[in-house]
């Protein structure tokens, strides 16, 4: 074994070990302030919302999209399979136990989705996008995200219902797709528990938040 490939082995070695003990204190903290949780969690409801990925370049992408989904509880993460590469879901911190993925092409995710009552909207800037903050979600819907430095491809974005874009305020044109991505998903979910009030954050922590934010909004009416 040469110099370069034991660091590489003690690299992998350590960056298990940090894995590892990044899901047990999560773990940890988990049963400390939500007893019970990790029993019902499977049966809780997901949003109606999927995200299609096509190839994101980078593997800290992956896991970091994974984590966001996870993170609002979407129905499902759609990615394009690797080629020739390994894939890795670095950045996850362990929740590709908890979050519902599969691999497959775009084209086809995108074709299901709409099979199944889905709208689907790109993640793009073209001249028919329309600002972020200003979509009328609808129900159940996927979101297509592309590959950070080329987009989405003019193929799948045809294959979208919509077209929505994130104004963009400084002299950069774009965001990284992760940074994209929780934008849109921020935006998503906001829209959709307006449709489904019932739809409520699985941890005390966030719920109580979200209670107090309410409580302050109608004290301010």
């Amino acid at each position: 074994m040469d110099e370069v490939e034991g660091k590489h082995l003690n690299y992998m070695d350590r960056r298990r070990q940090a894995l590892a003990e990044i899901k047990e204190a999560w773990n940890l903290e988990h049963v400390v302030q939500d007893p019970g949780l990790r029993e019902v969690y499977e049966d809780l409801p997901r949003a109606a919302v999927r995200l299609i990925c096509c190839a994101l370049g980078k593997d800290v992408n992956q896991g970091g999209i994974l984590r966001l989904a996870e993170a609002f509880r979407l129905e499902a993460v759609d990615y394009e399979p690797p080629y020739g590469e390994p894939f890795d879901f670095t950045a996850a911190s362990g929740v590709e136990t908890w979050q519902p993925h599969r691999w497959i092409d775009p084209s086809a995710a995108i074709e299901q989705a709409k099979e199944n009552g889905y709208t689907v909207y790109g993640l793009t800037l073209t001249p028919t996008a329309q600002a972020i903050q200003s979509v009328h979600w609808q129900f159940p819907c996927a979101v297509v995200l592309g590959e950070e430095q080329k987009g989405i491809s003019d193929e799948v974005a045809a294959l979208c219902d919509a077209h929505v874009g994130i104004p963009m305020y400084g002299m950069i044109p774009s965001l990284n797709v992760s940074t994209a991505a929780a934008i849109a998903v921020f935006e998503v979910i906001k829209a959709y528990c307006n449709v489904h009030p019932e739809f409520e954050p699985a941890r005390n922590a966030s719920r109580q938040l979200l209670n107090l934010t309410e409580v302050e909004y109608r004290s301010n009416l």
